[in-house]
This record gives structure tokens, sequence and C-alpha cells, in this order.
């Protein structure tokens, strides 16, 4: 979960008006989180949208595989069983015909359910029985830190251009991106 936060913060850097939406929903629901922290998937549904938005543009997977149990034509293509499909997530979650603006962060699209015409528009953690089994500990770990450091704080960057991804067994940032804290008073 370490690269999907620093990510997922850098977006908030670079997009203000995003972080403070967040800001004010974490704030807004405070009092109910501290009661019963698990309330948290649901009482902060734009923070959520904002982790899947970071998990389509910057994968820690790069794909998804299946072995396709009987034959199937996809788009004119004829794949016979047996065979091995990858669905590469990074080109997947940059695609204009499956995402509108998709290289814009735009956490809001995830709430609208227009993200996607697909059936699973949300596969950073894959699907259906093969599932990340840590899927539901690293969505309430990553909702939870970023609950608390945007309730105290202001996340700055100077750098305002895309970060380049490179493949090291997971994808990373070939640099890290720079962050400062700014304390809220």
């Amino acid at each position: 979960t370490a690269y999907p936060l620093l990510m997922t913060l850098f977006e908030l850097a670079r997009n203000p008006e995003v972080q403070q939406a967040l800001r004010q929903e974490s704030l807004e629901a405070e009092a109910r989180i501290w009661e019963n922290p698990q309330s948290a998937t649901s009482e902060l549904p734009l923070l959520r949208a904002a982790i899947k938005e970071t998990l389509r543009l910057y994968p820690v997977g790069i794909s998804v595989d299946r072995n396709v149990s009987s034959d199937v034509v996809l788009q004119n293509y004829h794949i016979p069983a047996g065979t091995l499909v990858k669905v590469l997530l990074y080109s997947l979650g940059r695609n204009p015909s499956v995402f509108e603006r998709p290289e814009r962060y735009h956490p809001q699209r995830w709430l609208d359910n227009k993200g996607s015409g697909t059936r699973h528009p949300h596969l950073a953690f894959g699907f259906g029985l093969r599932q990340c089994l840590g899927r539901r500990l690293a969505e309430a770990e990553m909702l939870l830190l970023l609950h608390h450091v945007l309730k105290s704080f202001l996340v700055e960057t100077l750098r305002q251009e895309d970060v380049k991804m490179i493949y090291q067994f997971i994808l990373s940032p070939s640099t890290l991106p720079l962050l400062t804290f700014r304390a809220i008073s």
C-alpha cells in the first residue's frame, strides 16, 4: 500500500480542490469514525473513490490474468479455450474508450458510476475467486491513514508533471515525488 498512498498524496497535492473536498468529508465524518472506525468505508465515499482513482492511474500490479475456459469471440477475435488472457491494468486505466478523459485525476467518476462501461471497472485487486485476499485490509489501511493525514495536514508539491512509472516486480515511480506537509491549525 505504500506506493498507492504516495501516489494518492501526490495527486491530491496536484489537485488542491480535490484535497479540500476530501478534507471536508473527513472533518464532517470524524465523530462517527471515532466511534466506529469500521464505518470509515461508508462515511468517506469520496476518499474511497480517490483511492480507486489512484489505483486506476497507478496500479500496483501490471495485469489480471485468466485462462479462458471455453472458446470466446471478443471484438471479432477468436480466443480458443485454454488461452491465457492478460488485462493490462495500466493501459486499461488510461484508455479513453473505457474512461472519459483518462489522464485527468477525477475521483468523482467512481461516485457517478460512469467510470466505465465494463462490468468490473476497478480491477486493481483482481476480481472473483482469485481477488487479492488482503484487499479489504489494504483499503481500510489506506482509507484511515489518508483520513488522518487530510484532517491534520495540507499536502503540497512543486512538481506538476506526471511521474514516470517503471516495473520492478510491481509498478512504482521511477523517482519519488517530493511532498510537503503543512500542519493545519
